[in-house]
Parts: C-alpha cells; structure tokens; sequence
C-alpha cells in the first residue's frame, strides 16, 4: 500500500538531535568519570571500513651484559611490530507513533521526537557497555593467569584482594571495578558482618576500604553471568582505557506519512561504533565484520597483542 508524505523529509531532526547530545553528554561523563577512565566513549568519524587498525612497536629487547674487553660481533635484535583491531558495529533505532497519540493529552507531537533523541543516548551507552563487558570478559578467559576462582563462595574483600594480585607488581594498574548487582551486595554484606561496630558504618555508606580504594560500577549485564546449577558472576578488575568505544554521529531521519487511517510519525536513526579491548586484537578471519552480540562475546574472536599478560584490560574474578 503507497503512503503519502505530509511534510518534507527532515534530516537530522533540531528536536532529536539536542535531545540526543544532551543525553548522551550526561551519561558519557557519568561512565567515563565514574569507571576512572577504564570505559572511554568518544565521538568523532570512525572511518571507512569494518575496522579500525592502530599499530605499535611490540616492545624492545632488555639490557643485556657487556664484556668490555670484547670485540665479538653482535646479532641484531628485530624491532617487532603488531596492531590493536577494533570492531566496528553497526546499529539503528526506529520508532513510530500517531499525531493524535500525543494531541489527546495536549502534548505537541514533536516532544515525541525529544524522547526519542533522550532514549536514543540512553540506549547508546546501555549497549556499548554491554557489548564492552562481554567483549572484555571473553578477551581475558583466554588467559588464566587474570582469573581468581572463588566460585565456592561470595565475593568478600579478600577475593578483590585475590584478584589484584593476579596483576602481581602491576595491581596499581587496576582502576575499577565492574560487578553484577548480586555479588556487590554479597560485598556489601561481608563488610556488615565483619566490622560490626565504628567503622563499619562509613565503609558501607561509601565502600572506599570496601572495594580497596576503586570506585565500582555495578551493572546487571548479562555478560558478568555464568549460567549453571548454582549461578557464578563475574566481577571484573579494569585498567584505564581497558574498553574505548569510538561512536559516529547518528544519522536521523524524521517522516510525517499520510494515507493509512491515522497520520503517523516516523523516526529511524542510523550509526556505528568501534569497540576495543587493550592488549587485544579483533581477529578479523575468524571473527568477521559488523559482528553479533553472540560474536562480540566469544573468546576466539579476540587475540592478544600484548606481550605480557599484565599489559591486558584487567582481571577476572568469580564467585558465587
């Protein structure tokens, strides 16, 4: 069936677009500033392409000893050289809805487009720290030597503890926290049980001792669950600019369609963001492009380009 076009097509919509930078302005700062830079997201071009390449230099040989009496020949060490692969994901939000939905409780119908701009940003962010912590998680499980297994019991203190130390001399790299709701409240608890009197009080108000000084972002995804007979959860230990999210502006189209038995509004968004893990590398032949959720979270499509396993984005820690 043919629709008709009431009004012009208009790109980039006034009342979606600052909606939507306003929105997204409050929750990038709040992610960004409340992981201590361990979940960066920016905006700007991502480019042409699938992916985004960055190489580096993989590190130069150490000293070594010296004879001074000597004039032997030397075999020249190589410069070696690697590089981090992002992934770029292709997303879209679209909606519609009826004029006289919003002229029946006197509202003007283009607050519909301010709504969609705010719940555009909102989802944004939902979904890059989604993608992210599913991304970081299978990134690690490739290497053991970044889990502690306290999967016989709750998350406490001392688990934390456990888990810096798979850092070993590098602990101080680790940031943030990033947990599950579940265990955090197991944390929370432990510290009740355990300090009872003075003091107590203040570490559970502000969770500083608690968490040994790192701030903690709790979120319910679904990444930081393992499913089973007993549940695990996994808390993550991030290190600055563990995940960068490079996001391109949306593109917005706004439509006023005629010829069905109510005037409808119409509103699709377009746009994409590259996701990268530090000390990793999207494994391009076997992962592919414009990868699913399913992809993103699976353990073999991330290589590691780091040379030591204390340059990755952090550790893991589960518990029950």
């Amino acid at each position: 069936m043919a629709t008709g076009v009431l009004s012009d097509f208009q790109i980039y919509s006034e009342y979606v677009s600052l909606a939507f930078w306003e929105r997204l302005a409050q929750n990038v700062a709040v992610m960004n500033a409340a992981s201590n830079g361990a979940l960066v997201h920016t905006t700007e071009n991502t480019g042409t392409g699938y992916y985004r390449y960055e190489s580096f230099i993989k590190g130069t040989p150490g000293v070594e000893s010296r004879d001074p009496t000597s004039v032997a020949g030397l075999t020249d060490n190589n410069v070696a050289t690697d590089q981090n692969i992002a992934v770029k994901i292709f997303r879209r939000k679209h909606q519609a809805t009826t004029i006289d939905q919003w002229l029946q409780v006197g509202q003007d119908p283009r607050a519909f487009e301010a709504y969609f701009g705010q719940k555009l940003a909102e989802d944004v962010v939902k979904d890059c720290i989604d993608q992210g912590l599913g991304a970081a998680n299978a990134a690690l499980s490739n290497n053991s030597s970044v889990l502690y297994d306290g999967s016989d019991s709750t998350l406490a203190t001392a688990d934390l503890v456990s888990g810096l130390a798979c850092f070993g001399d590098q602990a101080g790299d680790i940031v943030c926290w990033v947990m599950h709701s579940k265990p955090y409240y197991d944390l929370v608890a432990s510290q009740i049980s355990a300090n009872v009197y003075g003091v107590s009080n203040f570490n559970v108000q502000t969770a500083t001792p608690v968490t040994l000084n790192r701030p903690v972002v709790v979120t319910d995804c679904t990444s930081l669950v393992v499913s089973g007979t007993t549940a695990r959860y996994i808390t993550l230990g991030l290190t600055r600019d563990a995940l960068r999210f490079v996001q391109r502006a949306p593109y917005t189209a706004v439509e006023e369609v005629t010829g069905l038995a109510n005037i409808i509004v119409r509103i699709q968004s377009e746009y994409d963001y590259t996701l990268a893990v530090r000390g990793f590398k999207w494994d391009v032949t076997s992962g592919g492009s414009n990868p699913s959720t399913a992809s993103v979270k699976t353990a073999a499509y991330w290589d590691a380009t780091a040379t030591s396993y204390k340059h990755y984005a952090g550790v893991r820690i589960r518990t029950q």
